[in-house]
């Protein structure tokens, strides 16, 4: 991978350990939507460098810039696809 994809790795596991550190003093909903959010980004970035990478926003209910999600992909039946 690049140096770009690391970096938001790193960004990404440690964003999650934060989240994970403070959940007792987090609402459930918006514990989910953070964890979400970061899941479909790791996929995202995933996906530019493996087209085989399946993104399916039907499985993440609560998720926060849903719109910009769907912006980054383009529906085809329940998956996602990456757009640049």
């Amino acid at each position: 991978m690049t140096q770009e994809y690391d970096i938001l790795h790193d960004h990404n596991t440690n964003l999650r350990k934060i989240i994970n550190r403070n959940t007792s003093k987090m609402r459930k909903g918006y514990y989910e939507s953070v964890l979400n959010l970061i899941k479909v980004i790791d996929l995202l970035s995933k996906r530019k460098y493996d087209p085989k990478v399946v993104i399916d926003l039907t499985e993440y209910s609560s998720l926060f810039y849903k719109s910009w999600c769907l912006k980054k992909c383009v529906m085809t039946s329940n998956t996602c696809h990456y757009t640049k």
